[in-house]
């Protein structure tokens, strides 16, 4: 039997890290870590070599925001109680800290089971999960 085009791109994990003392709840597409969106940021790393330290700064923010949004699918982010929906311009207005600490945990998650740190059965590397919606 065929496999499914889906399958191969969306697999739902669930991940927590701390940001300031507070645990920040994420859900990202695993499958979203692609060799293209790998080549994209190969791409990214030699261009940010250009330009002045605040080109490079926004060019470097601007990319973490764009890495971000085609991997996040859900997060606990609220404002006075309402969810804050996962846009470039919601992330546009955070602290750039923040968002690196993100895509961070992010990246640790999916290291090669041959890096160094703990790694579960799944492949992951942290304390994430597969979302239950998988």
């Amino acid at each position: 039997m065929p496999i499914d085009k889906g399958r191969l791109t969306k697999k739902p994990v669930e991940l927590e890290f701390e940001w300031e003392g507070e645990r920040c709840r994420i859900v990202y597409n695993r499958r979203a870590i692609t060799y293209n969106s790998m080549q994209d940021a190969a791409s990214f790393s030699r261009a940010a070599s250009e330009g002045t330290d605040l080109e490079r700064g926004l060019s470097n923010v601007g990319f973490t925001i764009r890495q971000l949004k085609q991997f996040l699918l859900e997060w606990d982010l609220t404002e006075n109680g309402k969810p804050v929906k996962i846009t470039e311009q919601e992330m546009g207005g955070f602290d750039p800290d923040f968002l690196v600490t993100m895509l961070n945990a992010i990246l640790e998650d999916v290291r090669p089971p041959n890096s160094d740190g703990p790694v579960n059965s799944d492949g992951s590397t942290s304390q994430a999960k597969e979302s239950e919606e998988n």
